[in-house]
């Protein structure tokens, strides 16, 4: 189903990549969800990249489970049934469900994280939860330094409940708040195999690693190639803005504004004001970080795929707010508008499949529209589909072929039929398989003999070279 993506190798192991690039991976990444998915699989005794795929896909289903949850304490139980459905037609998030070791893991911490912070506003707080509470906090750390926003605003917001709604003396509220934090840094060191070796400097190397990440490659943007480091300041805001379904940009935009609006009301319920504006802060201090701060940035906005979460949550409360109309023909009509566009959007992502990652929205004329202009399959998962395609059609199996393919060799050489060997000399290669990003498919010579294409758009290219056999 899935292929292997770009720089697959680099997120596991330290094979084939040079050492500082993987050192650098391995600072600015938790390794704890890969233990995990390792584990899962070994249990099946069916070491295929399939089979990660698999795990990681099953991992990914807590995530609709928990931000079922957290609706639900945040609205109600219609409304957490809701949230569901609406992230399972989020072409961002499901694409990137099986096949992304990197930023799922950053989701998944995260959505546990808020789901264990919502519970712990309602119940006693004993040390085993503030244990719990600071490992998934220090874990969720773990896997991108950027969280460290995650856990000064959780703490604070724990800090403002327990001042406006338990009451609780300032000094009793401060020596719970330490602890989680003492608790948080803890885990935070001893679950990173990096940190723990390095205790003293480990946390100024990841700083050092996340200001200096070596990656000095271009990125498609607005139908120029700019380096990764000189992006302009609202390249995540539109990139979540032309990728993300149009219905729920909506319902986001209705959810916002009742959230603005409800905050102002003096006569609101403290407890919920207090917690939207926690999921508030949750989902936009990123992005003022991220404008402000300008990391290196590429692949669309899947650095940020955390924040699918908190805006999946401001749709639903959108969407509920709009339910509760006491006029039914604006139910009805909402329901039955709501319902086809998520039909709609469900289709595309059945056109898209596997490569769900590369939708765009009607803004910019969806993916036809954004061919040339802004990355498509940036990871090269249409490999498996060519070598595929290829060995159907083209493969003469008793010939031996040397195959050139542009990106991680893996991406292809893992589907070769034994009769094909990858080699990383273009000029002796008899076939050429090349996707569309950097415009590597412009530089090579031979006969393209076959497209990997959705929506007319090229992915992958094959390409005959004349003096091949």
């Amino acid at each position: 189903m899935f292929g292997i993506k770009f720089n697959y190798l680099v997120d596991n192991t330290a094979y084939y990549f040079p050492r500082e690039l993987f050192r650098v991976h391995l600072q600015g990444h938790g390794v704890l969800y890969d233990i995990g998915t390792f584990i899962a699989v070994f249990l099946t005794h069916d070491f295929t990249f399939e089979m990660f795929h698999l795990a990681r896909g099953l991992f990914a289903l807590f995530d609709f489970i928990l931000i079922a949850t957290i609706v639900t304490r945040l609205v109600n139980k219609r409304a957490g049934f809701i949230a569901m459905v609406l992230l399972l037609v989020f072409p961002r998030f499901y694409g990137d469900m099986f096949i992304n070791s990197l930023d799922m893991p950053v989701v998944f911490f995260l959505t546990c994280s808020i789901g264990f912070f919502l519970y712990l506003l309602k119940t006693k707080r004993t040390m085993p939860k503030l244990i719990i509470f600071g490992l998934l906090l220090g874990i969720t750390v773990n896997q991108r330094l950027l969280m460290g926003y995650f856990v000064v605003i959780t703490l604070f917001f724990l800090g403002i409940y327990d001042r406006y709604i338990k009451k609780k003396l300032l000094s009793q509220s401060i020596r719970q708040i330490s602890v989680i934090a003492l608790l948080s840094l803890f885990f935070m060191t001893v679950t990173h195999p990096w940190l723990i070796t390095h205790p003293v400097t480990g946390i100024f190397d990841f700083i050092q690693a996340a200001k200096q990440y070596p990656w000095n490659a271009t990125v498609l943007f607005e139908g120029q190639f700019i380096n990764a480091n000189s992006l302009p300041w609202y390249y995540l805001p539109k990139s979540m803005l032309i990728t993300i379904p149009l219905f729920e940009i909506v319902l986001f935009s209705i959810g916002l504004i009742y959230i603005i609006i409800f905050l102002y009301k003096k006569n609101g319920q403290i407890e919920k004001k207090i917690l939207y504006t926690y999921l508030l802060a949750v989902f936009f201090i990123p992005i003022g970080l991220a404008a402000i701060l300008r990391p290196v940035l590429y692949d669309s906005w899947r650095h940020f795929l955390f924040l699918t979460i908190p805006l999946v949550c401001i749709v639903t409360i959108g969407f509920d707010y709009l339910l509760n109309s006491k006029h039914k023909y604006i139910v009805v009509s909402v329901v039955i508008l709501v319902t086809i566009n998520v039909f709609i959007t469900g289709r595309e992502m059945a056109i898209l499949h596997p490569y769900e990652y590369i939708y765009y929205n009607s803004l910019v004329g969806g993916l036809p529209g954004a061919y040339t202009k802004y990355e498509t399959d940036y990871w090269g998962e249409g490999y498996k589909e060519a070598v595929e395609w290829f060995n159907i059609y083209e493969n003469n199996h008793e010939k031996k072929y040397l195959i050139f393919s542009e990106g991680d060799r893996l991406s292809a050489e893992y589907y070769f039929k034994d009769n094909m060997t990858f080699t990383g000399n273009q000029n002796n290669a008899d076939y050429i398989f090349t996707f569309t990003r950097w415009d590597f498919h412009k530089k090579h010579v031979g006969t393209t003999i076959h497209t990997i294409e959705r929506h007319g758009v090229p992915l992958i290219f094959i390409k005959k070279i004349n003096n091949s056999l």
